[in-house]
Parts: structure tokens; sequence; C-alpha cells
């Protein structure tokens, strides 16, 4: 067994290198096969569901009968998951607790809830294959605590570089989001495992992102108008991003002092079959159809509406333990707000962005205040659109949003129980 001294040595450090460059290769695979199964889900129901209309509300009480068999028999009711599960693993990590077998289980749940149309997001599921990854791999070659967690972050950063094409982001996020801006000292293996894996990735599938964001437009000069509206956006963000994270721990904290985890389940199901039988749109609300919206899709009630279902659908989903991430529900709720704004900017006569600015400026800001890591969200945006022009509006709406967030609300959403 290896002694903690040796971490700083020579040898070792070439052994962390060739760690994360293995890691990179596996997470990257993974996560490749977990979305790649989770799409193919995603088109067969999607289908399905458009042919047989009872169906949007059988297959998701079916799929809430199989989260309760696996969350009472098989994960005897462990519900930590994604982002929580990799933080706790990090707290207690002369403990390995994401076992193998749990594991498994939670990623088919993650699978089936969101091939079948649930309103949770595949940034947790990817965490968490990551975060298992470097967890077993090095409590299997027992090694030191710290480069456990080092191994740990090379695994995060892997499946997510892997699937979102952005190893700046990737690196960033496990930084200050999962090591909490902790062992900063531990980035250039980190990014070698994002590299590793988007290369991995590129060399499979090309340039697909499981964010497929717009063309932006460049912009010669913003002018003081697009500058007030930019900090407007910006402030709007940090408010819908606290409200996010206020809104999902009220849900949750909710449905726990009144419900059983089964009712809570049963719930989350009959309530997102309904939904899904009155508004089937919001079973799969894609980011082509938000841009293709502006072109009168859909009308600005139907985004509003669309605005609270899929918050309520999130919050109870999430709350009721069904396994998945709350990144990109909070993404997805901030551009349905950012078609709106874009919708009354126009109404009103001020054309001062295009639609895909404002979503973008939506991104920034809504993942600066919902998880407080306003350089994650900057690198996204520029990893995203390649718009480096943009660069002091972005650093605006990142400042802004996170201000305004943190101001209104100390936790970020990954702070959740």
């Amino acid at each position: 067994m290896h002694s903690d001294d040796q971490v700083t040595s020579r040898r070792f450090r070439v052994q962390m290198v060739a760690y994360a460059f293995f890691i990179g290769v596996i997470a990257g695979v993974l996560s490749i096969v977990f979305h790649y199964l989770v799409s193919m889900m995603n088109g067969y129901f999607s289908g399905l569901y458009q042919k047989q209309a009872l169906l949007r509300f059988m297959i998701p009480m079916a799929s809430v009968f199989l989260f309760m068999f696996t969350h009472n028999v098989l994960l005897k009711k462990d519900t930590r998951f994604g982002v929580t599960a990799v933080k706790h693993e990090l707290d207690t990590i002369d403990r390995r607790l994401m076992i193998p077998n749990k594991v498994f289980v939670k990623i088919l749940n993650a699978i089936v809830a969101l091939g079948t149309g649930f309103a949770v997001g595949q940034f947790g599921p990817t965490v968490h294959i990551g975060g298992a990854i470097g967890s077993n791999l090095g409590h299997y070659l027992k090694l030191p605590r710290e480069v456990v967690r080092l191994l740990i972050g090379c695994g995060v950063a892997g499946a997510l570089s892997a699937v979102m094409h952005a190893p700046l982001f990737a690196t960033l996020i496990v930084v200050e989001v999962i090591f909490a801006r902790r062992y900063f000292d531990y980035i250039v293996p980190i990014l070698l495992s994002s590299v590793v894996a988007v290369s991995l990735d590129k060399l499979i599938y090309g340039n697909y992102s499981f964010i497929a964001f717009p063309d932006v437009a460049k912009i010669e000069t913003v002018g003081m108008a697009g500058w007030l509206m930019v900090i407007v956006i910006a402030i709007f963000m940090g408010f819908l991003a606290a409200f996010y994270v206020v809104g999902l721990k009220a849900v949750s904290a909710l449905m726990q002092s009144k419900l059983s985890s089964n009712q809570q389940l049963l719930l989350a199901g009959v309530f997102t079959g309904i939904v899904a039988l009155l508004v089937p749109q919001t079973l799969y609300t894609r980011l082509d159809l938000l841009v293709t919206s502006n072109g009168g899709m859909f009308t600005l009630g139907s985004l509003l509406l669309f605005l609270v279902l899929r918050f309520l659908l999130t919050s109870v989903q999430l709350g009721s333990g069904i396994c998945g991430g709350n990144f990109t529900p909070g993404l997805l709720i901030g551009l349905i707000f950012s078609v709106i704004i874009h919708r009354v900017m126009l109404m009103m006569g001020l054309e001062l962005f295009t639609l895909p600015h404002v979503m973008m400026f939506s991104i920034v800001g809504m993942l600066s205040g919902f998880s407080h890591a306003p350089l994650a969200a900057i690198v996204l945006a520029l990893e995203l659109t390649g718009r480096i022009e943009l660069i002091v509006p972005i650093l605006t709406v990142a400042l802004i949003g996170h201000f305004v967030s943190d101001f209104l609300v100390k936790e970020n959403v990954y702070m959740l129980k």
C-alpha cells in the first residue's frame, strides 16, 4: 500500500498521469454508451407516445413501479445520486460507498427515467458514472486517499467532457463544484482525462454534443441599450436561478414531510402521466424546438406554461428520489425563459440580440447562479459558441447572475439533500 508521502514524488506523478489517461478512456466510453442508450430510448418512446396517447400515462407509471422495486429491494433506500453522491464519496474517502452493483442499478434507473420522458437531467448520471469509475479504481488499487480523490475528479471530468465536448468546462466544474474550489493542484491530470475523453468521443461520433447549441452571430458593438439589456437579462437569470434552488428544496421538503418514499414515487408517476396526457410537449422539450419557437411554433402563453410545468415536473420527480440530474433541467428552464425574454423584446421593438445570443446569456446566468460556478459557466459558453469577442458580456452576465443568486440564497443546487 502506498504512503501519502509518495503522492508528491516524481514517479508517482507519472503514475497519476497514466491513471488519468486510463480513466479518461474508460469514463469516455461508458459515458458515450450511457448517452447512446438514452438517445435510443428517447427516439423509441417519443414515437410510441405519438401513436398511443394513453401510453404517456401508463409508461411513466410502469417506470415508477420499477423505481419502487429497486429503491426498496436493491438499493435499500440509498437515494444519493450524481453530484451529491460523488461529494459524499469525497467526504468519506476512506470508505468505498459507490459500490458497482448499486451504481449499475441507479444508472439503469436513470436510463429508464430519461428514456421515458421524465424531466430529470443527464448531467447527474454522467457525473455518477465518472465518479464511480475513479472511486472503484482507486480503492481496488489501495491508493492513498488523496489519489482516490484525484481519480474521482478525473472520472467525472472525463465522463462530462466526452458528451459535452467541453473539456475546460468539465475540468472547472470538477474544481468549482465537486471539489468546492479545493485541490487546485489536481487540475492538470483532470484536464488530461477531459481531453482524452473528448478526443475519443470525437473520433467515434464527430462533433455531436448533447448540448447542441445554435450558431451565435458575431456582434461588432453591443451599444448602451445592449449593455442595459445584458444587465437586465443577468438580473432576471440570477432571480430565476435562486428560485430554482429554493423551489427544488421546498418541494422536496414538503414531499418528505407528508409522504412515504413509495407515496412520493407514486405521486411523481401520476403527476408525470397526467401532464404527459394533457401537454405532451413537456416530455421532450428540445433545444431546436425552442429556437424555432421564435418563429411562432409556440405562443407566449404556451412558453409560460412549459416553464411552470417543467419546473414542477423536475421538482416532484427529483424530490421523489428518481435517479437523474438537476443540471440539464435547470439550463432548460433558463432556456425557455430566454425565449420568453426574447419574444417580449421583439414585442417592444428592441431588436438588440438574436435568440441564440439571449439563450447563451441565459445559460451563463443560470449556471453561474444555481451552481455558484461562474468560471465554469463562462468557459461553457465560450466552448459552445466559440465567440471569444463576447467575453465581456458573458463575464458580466456570469458575475451578476452569481451575485444576485448568492445574495438571495446561499446554497447552490448541489447542497440540497
